[in-house]
């Protein structure tokens, strides 16, 4: 598992790290089975926020362009504090305003955007997916808002990279 882009990180005042039986107590009381890697990152990452800009890859489903998703902050388990917490943004984007209780977003990417486990095909090994949570795009049929990234908590962290990376494989130019 690729590790590099925590070299350079804080958390946000406030924000204490969990422990892991923490972590799969949430996931229980929400019916939910964390993989153990994933249990094992947020205990030790989980409301990390990367100084350096790292993230994903991916093609949204109807388009072949490549399109980058700078990860923001890892989302947190600490029940003392909402603001960029797992539990606030399920509530939020996943039960409330979506109804979609089987996605659980765990890394902010952009507004509105996250990366998500998928419980919807299997409650104990989730896929992962970027998804696009803009009131809009639930409406509109050609705007798509959920896309594959991996089928693994672990597939998704070897997909993560610098974004001067994908600038330099595409060619792009990196504006400030």
């Amino acid at each position: 598992m690729k590790r590099e882009f925590v070299r350079k990180i804080h958390f946000p005042e406030g924000v204490k790290r969990v422990s892991a039986a923490e972590i799969e107590i949430w996931g229980v009381e929400n019916g939910f089975r964390f993989p153990k890697n994933f249990v094992e990152f947020f205990a030790e990452f989980g409301g990390a926020i990367l100084e350096e800009e790292w993230g994903y890859e991916f093609n949204f489903e109807r388009d072949d362009r490549s399109t980058f998703g700078v990860i923001e902050q890892f989302l947190h388990f600490d029940r003392d504090v909402e603001l960029d917490s797992v539990n606030d943004e399920y509530i939020l984007r996943c039960t409330d305003h979506w109804d979609q209780p089987l996605l659980v977003p765990f890394a902010d990417t952009e507004i509105n955007t996250f990366a998500v486990l998928d419980f919807r095909k299997s409650r104990h090994d989730p896929a992962i997916y970027n998804v696009d949570f803009f009131d809009t795009s639930k409406d509109d049929s050609d705007r798509p808002n959920m896309t594959w990234l991996a089928d693994s908590f672990t597939e998704f962290l070897d997909l993560l990279e610098p974004y001067d990376s994908f600038l330099t494989r595409y060619g792009g130019v990196k504006y400030s």
